[in-house]
């Protein structure tokens, strides 16, 4: 077949291939990963690269084509792996950019402890790379080479995924992780498509006239690139590298990517040397893509290669398994198979190719990754074909096509349901839901995101999804195509962390669960059933729902989606069953939706992992549990008694209370008799310029939309009279005009509202873009009070001016939750009876953000001797200004027993001191920093328990393995009746 090339002869192509110069004999180097390349351990990635044939990308016999490497590693079990392996020019392309070099790798992540062999494979000939036949072409160069490795086990630990080892399909409806058993519930981006057409990556997709203006440049997340975090050529990939940061710290855990898009929207996603190559890649931007990827892995991301979309479906051979699209998939897998988290998407809305071509598809990723990394396809076409125990695909990823997201759930279930049928359990994504027009909308569109909320996010998790990539709709900023900012979802991010929090927190089994809406009464609601064991019900407009239950004893708790946080009790903590019973109603917010968890009360003593199995897992648990009491260097649980043991009691920090309050000091200058100009207000310790005000008045804006540049607009002579006003207003709308005003406060307060007209109750509440009203926030006129400055001129010469007051922590938006940081706020409207204000002002802080404070987790320990110090660990920063910089920190009690005493050493202003406390209790303790201008602060508790092996017992902080002991009950230590009581599980199961 002629495919642009000429065919050499083979005794040509010998002679060709002597021409180039080549070591055809050294051993191989063999290196860990670039954060400790000295390093071979279990599901590190360990690198082993040869010196062979000097050639380069456009060379003449092709080396993609016409040379191929493959290792064969045997593991210490016996079992083999065939890895292929890549060119790589001089072996550092990605900093060079080189295109010519002798440098041939391949990649392996080990998943077994002990000691490895391999035996690498280098042959030569006309197409040997998409060759199967493992004697195809002629051995060459270091063709034989063999060596040994010693894999150690891994030194990680959470959240790095080498502690987890890779993600797996094992049969069930979400993919395990290998070493820890765990299983995984996705949430993350699907958008931008291109998020590879990156102009920091080397190639001329950046010029070619295709689309070029769609290449991006992550510059909005350039500041989140953290020193240490990789880059190329010196400096390039802060921005993708940032964007990954911020995503992973939203706590999302995944994101897709286009690989090739040459016939696409986009067109700027491809391997190839050029637009029009398809047998020669890339050498150095393909380098660029993995530093890009293992740090993508290392942040816990799972990575969702779309292998192509629907405009390239045909693009290789037709959609055919012949050389081109061999040689795609093959550099692919070679290249990107030892990532730890990952799937193969055979294409994007895969409308066109037929069933023998996608099911040659899935075969070959089958059959040649080394690692069987799970195999998806996405509509487009329903592809029912491929369900069933013969296909090689191990799951589906779903697109939806409503605005409101509301086929999520019924098409989860749809391919959940007939995948079972079909005897083969897909897992089953929802990898773009909503419609092609809005899908996930920016935050400023949608502050609430109640539709993608209660519709696709919990729609997919409860029809027994394995979670959701979201797609950005193309009629919004930062589109799919267009996106260069994932900020732009910020507030949506976390509505998605929280329902991954909801599940691992509370330790929801919902790998073993399936849904079973018949089980509630509710047709507004989804059910998530287990075992008889524990059931989620998401109330999607709130209310209750009775619920038919298995025999036993449960209790309920109530978790808000909108916000995250603790299980809450409702009216109702427990029920029992058998039979229909009803869950209650919610703690608040009767009509928002709620998750409400339903868990039986007994479980099986020794089933440590709740996996509903007494089984190896548990034994390697107690036996750790049990070295570890059994070390006579390690006292922590044998001496309970004695109270020396010291045990985490898994409370959660408290979250700092709001800054309120009257103001507390106001500043004001003269320049001449009259005017009397105001300077500066001080609200619960923060102090507020003229500076980092903007204003409005009640006879229309001044000027919203920048610095205040006229200080007669704080002339406090011209304040109306103070008693009976002529002109009070009922409503006040203040609006932004062309330039919006962004919240950038935080926690801090948001606005002051002076006041000259009578002591009222007012009402304020946030213009959102697009005239979306956010809920009101009313302001007692308790909050008002007179601040004694005394008034000059007339009218009313010397009368003490009153009234100047805040009392609004923060804004809210439609749905009543506080603005996020950076909101979008087109303006202001107040609502009184009597007010009459001569100056309305926002804090904006253009410049000075307030310190960030954390005062570290909290802490118990037991009592003893009737002293206990805790070890404090308080972080503090701040931006460095005002300059020059005033920072301080202080430590406070908040709250502790009565009669308590509580001291700091050295001091209470050190950042991280030893508190020491003298009674059994809480003690809630503050952590303050000032700059000067702005103030901040965060909480921690530390509880002083009774040391005492009933006082643990009764509040649950044994250690699991502690069963039992001589009496039939857990006595605070390890020993053989713990281990004999496993036994007696153990055989039982």
């Amino acid at each position: 077949m002629f495919r642009g090339r000429i065919k050499l002869s083979f005794s040509t192509y010998l002679v060709a291939l002597a021409c180039v110069p080549c070591r055809l004999l050294s051993a191989a180097s063999i290196t860990g990963p670039w954060d400790e390349p000295s390093g071979l351990k279990k599901w590190h990635k360990i690198t082993i690269t040869f010196d062979g044939p000097n050639t380069s990308e456009s060379a003449n016999p092709n080396p993609f084509t016409d040379c191929r490497l493959n290792i064969a590693f045997t593991r210490p079990d016996g079992s083999t792996l065939l890895v292929p392996g890549y060119y790589c020019a001089d072996g550092d392309a990605g900093n060079t950019s080189a295109a010519s070099g002798n440098k041939w790798r391949a990649h392996l992540a080990p998943d077994q402890v002990g000691t490895w062999s391999y035996v690498a494979s280098f042959r030569t000939g006309p197409d040997v790379a998409v060759s199967d036949d493992p004697d195809a072409g002629t051995p060459t160069a270091f063709d034989g080479e063999s060596g040994v490795l010693t894999i150690e086990p891994s030194d990680k630990i959470a959240p790095d995924p080498r502690a987890a080892g890779r993600l797996d399909y094992v049969g069930r409806h979400h993919l395990q992780f290998a070493e820890t058993g765990q299983y995984f519930l996705k949430c993350g981006a699907d958008a931008p498509e291109n998020f590879l057409a990156y102009a920091d990556f080397d190639g001329n997709f950046k010029s070619d006239g295709r689309k070029d203006n769609l290449v991006k440049t992550w510059s909005a997340h350039i500041a989140d690139w953290r020193r240490g975090d990789p880059v190329w050529q010196l400096s390039k990939g802060k921005g993708i590298i940032g964007a990954i940061n911020y995503l992973a710290s939203k706590g999302m855990n995944a994101f897709s990517f286009l690989t090739l898009n040459i016939n696409g929207d986009d067109r700027n996603v491809f391997m190839y040397t050029t637009y029009n190559e398809r047998e020669r890649f890339d050498v150095s931007r393909l380098d660029q893509w993995e530093i890009v990827l293992e740090h993508s892995d290392r942040m816990g991301m799972y990575l969702h290669f779309k292998t192509q979309e629907t405009e390239n479906e045909l693009l290789l051979d037709n959609g055919d398994m012949g050389v081109q699209r061999k040689l795609y998939y093959r550099e692919l897998i070679a290249r990107f198979s030892h990532r730890l988290a990952l799937n193969w998407n055979l294409g994007e809305e895969t409308n066109d190719a037929s069933h023998e071509q996608k099911v040659a598809w899935a075969d070959y990723f089958w059959t040649h990754d080394p690692y069987r990394h799970h195999i998806v396809i996405h509509n487009g076409d329903n592809h029912y074909d491929l369900l069933g125990s013969a296909s090689r695909l191990t799951g589906f990823s779903l697109q939806t096509s409503q605005i409101d997201f509301s086929r999520v759930f019924s098409q989860t279930k749809n391919y959940i349901d007939r995948s079972v049928a079909a005897g083969k359990p897909w897992v089953v994504a929802c990898d773009e839901p909503g419609d092609a027009s809005h899908a996930l909308v920016p935050d400023w569109d949608d502050p609430g995101h109640d539709n993608a909320r209660k519709n696709g996010l919990w729609g997919n998790i409860m029809a027994g999804g394995a979670g959701l990539e979201w797609y950005f709709g193309y009629q919004h900023d930062h589109s799919d195509l267009t996106c260069q900012d994932w900020r732009s979802r910020d507030a949506f991010w976390d509505q998605c962390r929280y329902a991954l929090e909801f599940f691992s927190n509370n330790g929801v089994p919902f790998w073993d669960m399936h849904n079973a809406n018949q089980l509630i009464t509710s047709a507004d609601a989804y059910c998530l059933a287990g075992a008889g064991e524990v059931y989620v019900v998401y109330l999607k407009n709130g209310g209750t729902t009775n619920i038919t239950l298995a025999e036993g004893d449960y209790t309920v708790g109530w978790y808000n989606p909108r916000t995250g946080g603790q299980l809450l009790d409702g009216v109702l903590n427990a029920v029992s069953g058998p039979g229909w019973v009803s869950v209650g109603t919610p703690p608040f917010d009767p009509l928002l939706d709620w998750a409400v968890l339903v868990r039986a009360i007994t479980t099986v003593p020794a089933d440590f992992d709740r996996d509903h199995d007494v089984d190896a897992a548990d034994l390697a648990r107690l036996s750790g549990d049990w070295l570890r009491c059994n070390d006579p260097a390690d006292t922590g649980c044998e001496d309970v008694l004695a109270g020396s043991s010291i045990r985490p009691l898994g409370a959660v920090r408290a979250a700092a209370a709001p800054l309120i309050g009257p103001v507390t000091g106001v500043s004001a200058g003269t320049n001449g008799n009259p005017p009397y100009m105001l300077q500066s207000v001080t609200v619960g310790g923060y102090t507020v310029t003229v500076d980092n005000l903007r204003t409005g008045t009640s006879g229309g804006v001044t000027d919203v939309a920048g610095h205040i540049t006229n200080a007669d607009d704080f002339d406090l002579n011209n304040i109306a009279a103070r008693n009976n006003p002529s002109n009070a207003l009922w409503t006040i709308t203040m609006i932004g005009g062309q330039s919006f005003w962004v919240d950038t406060n935080g926690d801090l307060p948001d606005f002051f509202i002076f006041e000259a007209g009578m002591n009222d109750d007012i009402e304020v509440q946030a213009i959102l873009p697009r005239g979306v009203l956010g809920q009101k926030v009313s302001i007692s006129k308790s909050n008002w009070g007179d601040t004694g400055l005394n008034r000059k001129g007339s009218p009313n010469d010397g009368q003490d001016i009153g009234g100047l007051a805040f009392a609004i922590t923060d804004l809210k938006n439609a749905s009543g939750a506080p603005l996020a940081n950076s909101s979008v706020i087109e303006g202001i409207r107040v609502t009184s009876g009597t007010l009459d204000p001569s100056c309305f002002c926002a804090v904006q802080s253009l410049d000075n953000q307030p310190p960030q404070v954390n005062a570290g987790e909290d802490q118990a320990a037991f009592l003893v001797e009737s002293l206990l110090a805790f070890q404090l660990d308080g972080t503090v920063s701040d931006d460095g200004k005002p300059e020059p910089p005033v920072l301080t920190a202080v430590w406070s009690v908040e709250d502790s027993p009565g009669g308590s005493s509580v001291t700091f050493d050295p001091s209470a202003a050190s950042e991280d001191p030893i508190v020491v406390v003298d009674m059994v209790g809480e003690y809630v303790l503050r952590l303050t920093a000032n700059d000067g201008m702005a103030f901040n602060y965060d909480e921690v508790t530390v509880t002083a328990v009774e040391a005492s092996c009933r006082y643990v017992m009764d509040n649950g902080l044994l250690l699991e393995a502690d069963l039992t002991g001589p009496y039939g009950e857990p006595d605070c230590r390890i020993n053989m009746y713990d281990l004999a009581d496993l036994a007696v599980y153990w055989l039982g199961q």
